[in-house]
């Protein structure tokens, strides 16, 4: 509060009748209420006219990340062996509501690279501006199996027929 005449003590000479006050704690503003019947002059040798700005608090989004994490899996062609789709989330506040978000990945099950997508409404995350970053699933082919072939064998003595031995 200020006067522009030196002379009038705002301390002694203005009565207050309101408790204004403004609180909030998610985003978006909230005003205190303050108006001029909130205040009365005590002072009869001052024509005094108050010139009231209400007070607000506001609170405005943070930016926040979240970043689906990579996962790979060995090639095995069942998707119930899928390691569970997670993230990476930065930048909320200490004391911030978690944020809503889900992961989805490509559908497939054969050997190469799927994108995981975040997905993060905006109506139901108000309190943050999000940015988000897809990751990848990568399904690998399994470590290679030594496979030995060994054919049949067969020992004769010497008749002068033709022998054959198959597989």
């Amino acid at each position: 509060a200020s006067c522009d005449n030196p002379l009038y003590d705002i301390s002694t000479n203005v009565a207050t009748y309101c408790n204004a006050y403004a609180s909030r704690q998610d985003v978006g503003t909230t005003y205190m209420s303050l108006g001029e019947s909130c205040f009365e002059n005590m002072n009869g040798n001052f024509n005094v006219t108050f010139v009231v700005e209400d007070g607000y608090v506001e609170i405005t989004p943070v930016a926040i990340t979240i970043k689906a994490d990579n996962k790979t899996k060995v090639y095995d062609n069942n998707p119930s062996t899928d390691p569970v789709l997670t993230a990476t989330v930065t930048d909320v506040p200490t004391n911030g509501v978690a944020p809503v978000y889900s992961l989805e990945r490509e559908s497939g099950q054969e050997i190469g690279t799927y994108n995981i997508t975040v997905i993060a409404e905006e109506d139901a995350n108000p309190n943050y501006t999000i940015t988000t970053e897809d990751g990848t699933f990568s399904i690998v082919a399994p470590d290679a199996s030594n496979v030995t072939v060994t054919g049949h064998c067969d020992t004769v003595s010497y008749d002068g027929m033709s022998h054959v031995v198959e597989g």
